[in-house]
């Protein structure tokens, strides 16, 4: 079963595959502020170094985008920051953290 890649990160691809204007949503979404930030992300896009579904995973989140544009060695953005809307209104925690504290709510679920 194909994974469900929603209609923001679409929008970005066909922006930067079919020379289609970007659309607002997709601009605060992946945290496109300026011209480099729309060509490091259309670099790794147009080189193949990221897939729909990775580009999909890290919408929404600035410091998850701006990782996935710094590990293309080729890129000419390097040291570039996203930061989305969203980065303000989710406290994002360091993966270990996040499994732990969903081990602890399944243990409370059980009792």
């Amino acid at each position: 079963m194909a994974t469900k890649i929603r209609d923001t990160t679409v929008e970005l691809l066909n922006s930067v595959l079919g020379d289609e204007r970007l659309s607002p949503a997709a601009r605060l979404d992946f945290g496109i502020s300026s011209i480099e930030h729309f060509q490091a992300l259309a670099h790794v896009i147009r080189s193949g170094t990221v897939e729909a579904a990775q580009l999909d995973a890290v919408l929404g989140n600035g410091p998850a985008i701006s990782k996935l544009v710094a590990e293309s060695p080729d890129n000419p953005h390097q040291g570039l920051e996203f930061k989305t809307v969203w980065d303000d209104v989710f406290v994002r925690q360091p993966p270990q953290a996040q499994r732990e504290r969903d081990e602890r709510e399944r243990d409370e679920c059980e009792r």
